[in-house]
């Protein structure tokens, strides 16, 4: 509700047109010459907005968002008044600012004379510069945020090169129309290429075609068969260089196609040089050791095994202590074997109805000497069926691995206990020990 107010004593006297009007442009009083001009009574003026007298309502709305924006102590502008009998009454109105800032007193005449027309041109012609320059400071300010924007984008920009320029792994970035669009130091370093004869040009054409066409060869069939999934890493011998290499497609949004590759490159060369003597190793190992150590082994248990034999107990110990030193060292090449398998994917399983309670009394009967050894109690507890769809070989390694460290890390009368529990469709096979265990942070690991 717009509150009203009294016009001051001497507005009364004011052959102009004048007006009160609040922050929303309402009307709170009027002289009797507004009365006059407007050939309406203040009871219908007061309350209404001030806009409600001009004829175009559009040219209101751009007055009022000029006014809200004008920093002058007086604002002026020409309009087209609608009179009671709706015509068009061409009107010179200048607002006033208060005290407070804001603009609550507005006079208007009316301008008919040749020489006013002349001024009510000038008057909307400033009105336009004006609006001109509000619209130049929005332009201005918006260049300077355009700007900014764009400093901040260089700056993301250099940031962004700075970290590739830094990584030690090698960063290819393909289009979908195969051309090179990003190359960093270490891809160039990797491929023995220039990054500005690369740049812009296709995978065949540029030195990586000339120079590692198998490469590119193979990039252009990856990308061809790629999904929207990564693809790799894969090995590629390069003359004397081994490089690993991941793909990944480039998906602006979800959904669409790729519109580029990302090819991630790894110089492996003395990784994969490690794992070839690796290999030679393991390969010796298996083969010039493991035949030699099995007959050896063979021959002291046989002569162990003979009732005959004529070998005094100190002779017949040194013998037991060389034969379990030679299953040691024969369990230690499987496990090298095995692991050797494990990493290059190869190790198989033969899966068989097998009985953990015959591993559990089998892996028992294994260390029962070691244990005494070692002053340490060997338990068993069998719960339920415990048959399992397994590997017996692979079981029972896994098992006796268990209680050989258990008894290992037992202290003196201490107790370790195999059991096997049956739950439903499972069954859990644990060794517990009374040892001090493996700290939290060490378990991490």
């Amino acid at each position: 509700m717009t509150a009203t107010t009294s016009p001051p004593t001497w507005v009364r006297r004011v052959r102009d047109a004048m007006f009160g009007i609040d922050s929303k442009g309402t009307m709170t009083w009027v002289n009797p010459g507004a009365e006059l001009l407007l050939g309406r009574s203040a009871a219908e003026l007061v309350g209404a907005p001030l806009a409600s007298v001009f004829y175009e309502e559009e040219l209101a709305t751009r007055i009022f968002e000029d006014l809200s924006q004008s920093t002058e102590e007086e604002f002026a502008c020409l309009v087209d008044a609608r009179t009671v009998e709706g015509d068009e009454l061409p009107l010179e109105i200048l607002f006033f600012r208060n005290g407070e800032g804001h603009y609550d007193t507005a006079v208007a005449h009316h301008e008919a004379t040749e020489e006013n027309q002349t001024e009510r041109m000038a008057v909307q012609a400033l009105q336009l510069s004006n609006r001109l320059s509000s619209v130049q400071g929005q332009v201005s300010e918006l260049s300077q945020e355009l700007l900014d924007k764009t400093l901040q984008l260089a700056e993301a920009n250099q940031k962004m090169e700075a970290v590739l320029g830094s990584m030690g792994e090698g960063l290819l970035v393909v289009d979908r129309d195969g051309q090179v669009t990003q190359i960093n130091q270490a891809a160039c370093r990797i491929l023995d290429v220039n990054d500005q004869e690369t740049l812009g040009r296709s995978l065949e054409d540029s030195p990586i075609g000339s120079k590692r066409s198998s490469l590119a060869t193979l990039i252009n069939n990856s990308q061809a068969g790629m999904s929207a999934g990564a693809l790799g890493p894969s090995r590629l011998e390069l003359h004397e260089k081994v490089i690993e290499m991941t793909l990944a497609p480039i998906l602006e949004k979800e959904g669409e196609e790729e519109s580029g590759t990302v090819i991630n490159l790894r110089d492996v060369t003395r990784q994969a040089e490690v794992d070839r003597m690796k290999t030679e190793l393991i390969s010796i190992v298996s083969h010039e050791l493991r035949a030699p150590l099995a007959n050896l082994t063979g021959y002291v248990e046989l002569v162990l095994s003979d009732p005959q034999s004529t070998l005094s107990e100190e002779q017949s110990n040194f013998l037991r202590v060389a034969h379990r030193n030679g299953q040691k060292l024969s369990r230690l090449i499987d496990d090298m074997l095995d692991l050797s398998r494990l990493e290059s994917g190869k190790i198989e399983m033969n899966f068989t109805d097998t009985d953990l309670e015959y591993l559990v009394n089998f892996s028992l009967l294994s260390f029962r000497k070691e244990a005494e050894d070692r002053n340490v109690v060997l338990n068993k507890r069998i719960d339920g069926s415990v048959h399992v769809q397994g590997d017996v070989d692979r079981l029972g390694q896994v098992l006796d691995n268990l209680v050989s460290n258990a008894i290992k890390y037992s202290p003196e009368g201490g107790t370790v206990e195999i059991s096997a529990e049956g739950k439903g469709e499972e069954v859990v096979l644990s060794v517990s020990d009374t040892g001090i265990g493996i700290s939290p942070e060490d378990q991490a690991r």
